[in-house]
């Protein structure tokens, strides 16, 4: 048998329809994941997964089928890892005008899904979900038929790189102009469109901390974008991200350090609270505390729709009512910073604007209890 072909040959024979930066956004991808020493099998997957988001919205592209439809207004919700979102973003899908996709249609988003039947992917969603490890889903609950995060319809963003330490990849992401962010951010807003096409009259909401990075170009690809930014004590979103990122490496990389991401999740996180909070001023946004979420879900919903200027109608309020019952999946890491080799000057002397922007605006509470 003929030897299969490398992840850089199928980066090349696919990439033909490709943006380029795109298409040069994978190659680095698989240079960083190689200079970590990692085995084809860990480069193919996270490569040709990249890889496959961006192909299949090229040839949606080619089709013409998803030009027309709009996304207006779109509600993204964005803040570093470990900040609530995933919480904020399952209550506000319970209001039926957004549309919140969910797992098994980012997984599989082609063709375009469907209200009106049971798809055949949700079957194949819980299959491949069967092979995640319970410390992963305890410390990040997902399930098929649920809303979840943008990470995946996303061609270029850090998640890829704080989950196998590609610090090479972030730098070339770090790096990029305006322009080539934008034409990589312009693949989510056209998966946004697939997705969408089916669900006339509904609102997009999307949440993951990839929007971070996108900030300087979201007005451009989302014009009339409402954002909600969510802020947590940097010591425990880092901590708490660590230990989320270390419960991956232990189930799926053994043999390295569960926690060799450390000091690119601080860069991460420094990155990304700078360009959050310079965002265009045509773009609404809101500032939402991790405690007041936790705490008072109801209240703080009622402030994002007044702020962004949403309809919060009866109905929606009911069924957040009923959602709010159930109790937010705990947050807190059990370790303490020393555990994963990082400090709390580290941590500040990474960030000192986004520390100070946090005390002038909430005080002593943006350091939760410590």
């Amino acid at each position: 048998m003929p030897p299969s072909p490398s992840v850089d040959a199928i980066i090349d024979a696919s990439g033909s329809n490709l943006d380029p930066v795109i298409l040069q956004g994978l190659l680095r991808l698989s240079e960083s994941l190689k200079s970590q020493k990692y085995d084809e099998g860990v480069i193919g997957r996270e490569v040709l997964r990249a890889l496959t988001v961006a192909c299949q919205i090229a040839e949606e592209r080619a089709r013409g089928s998803i030009a027309a439809v709009n996304i207006e207004a779109p509600v993204l919700i964005t803040g570093f890892g470990r900040t609530g979102s995933t919480y904020l973003h399952n209550l506000m899908s319970c209001d039926r005008a957004l549309r919140a996709p969910n797992l098994w249609e980012l997984w599989r988003p082609t063709p375009a899904p469907t209200p009106q039947h049971r798809d055949f992917r949700i079957s194949l969603a819980h299959a491949q979900l069967r092979q995640w490890s319970k410390a992963q889903l305890q410390l990040h609950p997902m399930h098929p038929e649920r809303p979840d995060e943008c990470y995946w319809i996303i061609p270029h963003q850090h998640c890829h790189a704080l989950a196998y330490n590609a610090e090479t990849y972030c730098q070339w992401m770090g790096a990029l102009s305006d322009d080539e962010m934008r034409r990589i951010y312009e693949c989510y807003r056209d998966y946004a469109r697939l997705l969408m096409r089916n669900f006339p009259g509904r609102r997009w909401l999307g949440k993951c901390l990839a929007h971070m990075h996108y900030i300087p170009v979201l007005h451009q690809v989302f014009p009339g974008a409402k954002l909600i930014r969510l802020h947590r004590d940097p010591r425990e979103a880092v901590l708490s991200y660590c230990a989320l990122l270390g419960a991956f490496t232990k189930a799926m990389l053994p043999d390295r350090d569960p926690f060799q991401s450390r000091n690119l999740v601080v860069e991460a996180f420094a990155e990304g609270a700078s360009r959050m909070l310079h965002c265009h001023a045509s773009t609404d946004c809101v500032d939402i505390l991790y405690d007041d979420l936790v705490s008072s879900p109801i209240e703080t919903i009622m402030h994002i729709y007044e702020k962004l200027g949403l309809a919060y109608s009866d109905e929606f309020h009911r069924a957040l009512a009923r959602a709010a019952a159930l109790p937010a999946s705990p947050r807190r890491a059990p370790l303490q910073l020393t555990d994963v080799g990082l400090s709390e000057g580290k941590i500040r002397s990474a960030m000192p604007g986004y520390f100070s922007w946090a005390a002038t605006k909430w005080g002593a509470r943006i350091w939760g209890g410590g």
